[in-house]
């Protein structure tokens, strides 16, 4: 059995989320929250992580995101 944690979890929902959706669309992390019905501070924890690893680029400003 592989052991996990939560985290990780998380990182694998919002990869798979991305992967899935179009890769040119920025997404906020309240969007993806409200989306993956996960909590609103652990998804931006999460994403933060995601693209200081170089796996998400994170946009800022009013049309900011992640993608």
């Amino acid at each position: 059995m592989i052991r996990m944690s939560k985290e990780t979890d998380y990182g694998v929902i919002l990869l798979a989320r991305f992967a899935s959706g179009d890769q040119l669309t920025r997404q906020s992390a309240r969007q993806l929250a409200a989306e993956t019905k996960l909590s609103l501070p652990m998804v931006s924890k999460v994403l933060k992580i995601l693209a200081r690893q170089g796996l998400l680029a994170s946009h800022r400003g009013v049309k900011g995101g992640y993608s």
